[in-house]
């Protein structure tokens, strides 16, 4: 059964997919390998931007609604050294304002952040980047931090996103796409437009969702380097609306039909620190001419209507930045 199953998807998903065909155009090189996922979310950390000072606030007046936007997740927060300790491994923040009186303790044995933090004097105002935590015990709030930086761009960070390397995105100013007749929606960097190509009205394929030939911009790399965001519609491309429930045959259907070769390892399954339920994959992609590439897949999957594909082929990781906070910054309503 589970092998007539695989059979049907393939039949109708091998005319969906023939977008990737035009690889063989865009690519050039060797075979090149990786051990790791790429797009792990937990390698590739986004922090969300947000006023210390509504952190504060909200954890006082409504602890369990804080607790659920944002204990264990990656932030971004601005804020007064209110306090730092003689041995520069704690720094306590308070708000910008004196209005709120809270602190939040920032703690850290990392020697590069205690050098930081030794040349930081109290009233300096910083970001810090890292994971609020509870403690068990006590009930204290605490941030590990991976980044401490003096600043002076004080100001809202409602719309500012933060990647590992300490580049600042404001998603205000990038630019929306949808799919799914706006029912999922995305933001991509302004330098993004002008090599993007709509999958079916170029006629790449079927499958709804855009192509991104990164390594056109701005003649930065000559490498190969190309981002596939898509929507699987499982209405519309599942030969039988009972095989919706078959999650894990759909994905691997659809990795087959791009790699030409079954996985032999079960997907990693993980669900990132922002809610989204990501499955990956990955393999190496051979084009039309024999040459081979990494290329990696998550699946997000929407309920039983469909999925969320995003498809990494690459040689050189030159915009990996752009393509983490574009994943970010995904909604599906």
């Amino acid at each position: 059964m589970k092998n007539r199953a695989v059979r049907n998807y393939k039949r109708k998903i091998a005319a969906v997919l023939a977008l990737v065909c035009a690889m063989g155009m865009i690519l050039g090189g060797s075979i090149f390998k990786t051990p790791e996922m790429t797009l792990d979310t937990e390698k590739q950390i986004v922090y969300q931007g947000e006023s210390l000072e509504n952190l504060l606030i909200r954890k006082g007046s409504n602890p369990a609604s804080a607790e659920a936007a944002y204990l264990n997740r990656y932030i971004m927060l601005e804020g007064k050294i209110r306090v730092k300790s003689s041995d520069n491994k704690q720094l306590r923040l308070g708000a910008l304002t004196e209005y709120v009186s809270d602190i939040l303790e920032c703690n850290t044995s990392d020697i590069s952040l205690i050098n930081v933090i030794s040349g930081l004097t109290i009233g300096d105002t910083v970001r810090v980047c890292g994971k609020i935590t509870k403690n068990l015990l006590d009930g204290k709030w605490s941030m590990t931090p991976d980044r401490i930086m003096k600043t002076d761009k004080v100001g809202d960070l409602k719309d500012v996103f933060m990647t590992a390397d300490g580049t600042d995105y404001d998603a205000a100013a990038m630019i929306s796409r949808s799919l799914n007749d706006g029912k999922i929606s995305f933001r991509i960097p302004g330098s993004w437009s002008g090599v993007e190509k709509n999958l079916v009205e170029t006629g790449l394929g079927s499958m709804e969702g855009y192509q991104y030939c990164l390594n056109e911009i701005n003649e930065q790399s000559v490498q190969p380097e190309s981002f596939f965001v898509c929507y699987f519609d499982n209405d519309k491309h599942l030969l039988k609306s009972s095989d919706k429930e078959s999650t894990e045959l759909i994905e691997r259907a659809i990795v087959k039909n791009i790699l030409k070769q079954d996985l032999g390892a079960a997907q990693l399954k993980k669900k990132t620190i922002y809610g989204a339920n990501y499955h990956y994959y990955q393999g190496a992609y051979k084009t039309a001419f024999g040459q081979n590439y990494h290329a990696e897949f998550v699946f997000q999957p929407v309920g039983t209507q469909g999925f969320v594909v995003y498809l990494y082929i690459f040689r050189e990781k030159t915009h990996l930045n752009d393509i983490m906070v574009t994943m970010r910054l995904l909604e599906i309503g």
